[in-house]
């Protein structure tokens, strides 16, 4: 066997090992391709089932299903707010099977993300402004979001704002 023969036959080695390189990377990338796929699924069939509960108890006839709303009461200035907090949460606080909250201060942020039912938020007019009240599913299907005006405002474009508190989002 001469040098050339052996030089030949180390090229077609070469190129069998790249090919095969070739063919494992590509492997490699379809492999993670599927694994991307597959937590893709993942993730939708967690999101899908937790649909199907939510629909389940907003659908179910059952009697034990949450029947309530939430509530926004609007009020005129933090005295007011004060006075109201404390007769609501007089009245309410004590069954323990409603949340209330209050929202005083336009530079504070509002501490609940999603609203539920029994949920009852106590604000002023001027912290109410430019919060997005967003809703659950139940809450949605139980009549939305009952907002409760304490004061007569001084023009209807107020008096409009407090009511589409949580219409820009397309909810009751």
């Amino acid at each position: 066997m001469n040098r050339s023969n052996v030089y030949e036959l180390l090229e077609i080695c070469e190129k069998d090992i790249n090919l095969r390189r070739m063919t494992i990377d590509q492997i490699d990338q379809d492999i993670n391709s599927l694994e991307d796929s597959i937590r893709f699924r993942r993730t939708q069939t967690v999101k899908l089932e937790i649909n199907i509960q939510h629909y389940q108890q907003i659908l179910g006839s059952s009697e034990n299903r949450d029947r309530r709303r939430a509530v926004l009461v609007i009020c005129e200035n933090i005295a007011s707010l004060e006075k109201i907090a404390a007769t609501v949460r007089q009245k309410f606080q004590s069954n323990g099977n409603c949340n209330i909250y209050t929202y005083d201060r336009a530079y504070r942020k509002f501490e609940k993300s999603e609203l539920n039912p029994g949920d009852i938020i106590i604000a002023t007019n001027i912290a109410g402004r430019g919060t997005d009240l967003t809703i659950d599913k139940l809450l949605e299907a139980n009549g939305g979001l009952h907002v409760i005006l304490s004061y007569i405002p001084g023009n209807l474009r107020v008096q409009q704002q407090v009511f589409g508190r949580t219409a820009r989002g397309g909810k009751r």
